[in-house]
């Protein structure tokens, strides 16, 4: 379900880690970064999906909405993990 995450460092370094190569987790993420935490992810078929609000933050502009069913994927508070479904892990 994901293709490719996003990380950006304290210091805007960039770096984007495809979760179709079996080598992801060798990569190294810029200082700051949090492997379940990042501020990008691409959904297959779906269009980027920047983390930039909480939930509560997205509840309160009215953005549940707009992202539907994938709220948690837009949401930078919750964890990738969490916000993946179960079936896809």
């Amino acid at each position: 379900m994901v293709e490719y995450c996003v990380y950006y460092g304290k210091n805007g370094e960039r770096c984007i880690v495809n979760y179709t190569d079996p080598n992801m987790y060798s990569k190294k993420l810029p200082p700051g970064a949090k492997w379940d935490y990042p501020d990008e992810v691409q959904l297959i078929s779906i269009p980027l999906i920047k983390r930039v609000k909480t939930l509560d933050e997205m509840r309160a502009e009215g953005l549940i909405k707009k992202y539907r069913q994938y709220s948690l994927f837009a949401a930078k508070d919750i964890p990738l993990s969490r916000a993946m479904p179960k079936e896809s892990n």
